[in-house]
């Protein structure tokens, strides 16, 4: 899993792009490669605004933003540029939205889209129940997506970093592509490549950016009692994403749907 200090690599160029400190190609290659991205403080400069955004829009300040979904422990607002920007969120909206990972998705997914579609934040605390539902099981996702996160706040093992088991990508979205041809409807808790003891547990600093394929076994880790977890997301769509969600069954799919990258499936 490729790893780089934002602040350490490049003192001067984030402070004024917001970009990560190395060429895209580099980026789409370790992308094809392992699934995942981390950029430790790539926006600690910053953070502070989008944070403190981020805690009015958890506490309710907002009429016209409300949780979209909830769960033991955890608390999903789904959110729009529109939507943002209307409310005066324009550090949320200016972070999500940042161009080197438009550009970067675009490329890896084969797609020419102008934004993010989805926009989301989150706020997670103690489960009551760690065996019931929720974003702590290892899992990859129904949609084949490219996700940046970005933690609002200083993240580690007690408060739910975020883990993943690099390079597992393809055997997922293979695995996908089986269920999707075989009509099985997406599992909670699906059957996820990987081996539990390679795992590694993203810790980082708040402004620390993760942009990963959610075909990745990944899974956030629980939180501690007393503690809470702050991140925000930013996610980009396949065409393929697209076309299952308006419905398009499997045998109309276009081979260039099913997977966008020169790199074979197992």
């Amino acid at each position: 899993m490729l790893s780089a200090d934002a602040a350490q690599a490049v003192p001067d160029m984030h402070e004024v792009h917001d970009v990560p400190p190395m060429p895209q190609a580099r980026m789409l290659q370790a992308l094809r490669s392992d699934g995942v991205l981390v950029f430790e403080g790539l926006l600690a400069h910053r953070i502070a605004s989008a944070a403190d955004e981020h805690r009015r829009v958890t506490a309710g300040h907002f009429a016209g933003i409300r949780v979209s979904m909830e769960l033991d422990g955890e608390k999903i607002f789904v959110l729009g540029d529109d939507l943002l920007r209307a409310q005066g969120l324009r550090h949320l909206a200016d972070m999500l939205a940042a161009p080197w990972f438009v550009a970067l998705a675009n490329d890896y997914l084969g797609t020419a889209e102008p934004a993010p579609h989805v926009y989301s934040i989150a706020l997670d605390g103690a489960k009551q129940a760690a065996d019931g539902p929720g974003n702590h099981h290892l899992h990859w996702d129904p949609t084949l997506s490219l996700r940046m996160m970005v933690y609002v706040g200083d993240t580690d093992r007690r408060n739910g970093a975020l883990e993943v088991i690099a390079g597992t990508h393809l055997l997922n979205h293979r695995r996908r592509l089986d269920e999707w041809a075989g009509g099985i409807a997406y599992q909670p808790r699906p059957v996820c490549a990987g081996r539990l003891e390679d795992t590694e547990v993203v810790e980082g600093r708040a402004g620390t950016v993760i942009v990963f394929d959610t075909s990745v076994s990944h899974r956030r880790g629980l939180v501690a009692p007393g503690h809470t977890r702050r991140v925000a997301f930013a996610h980009m769509h396949s065409a393929l994403a697209a076309a299952q969600m308006a419905g398009m069954p499997h045998a109309q799919a276009a081979d260039h749907l099913l997977w966008p990258h020169a790199t074979a499936l197992p």
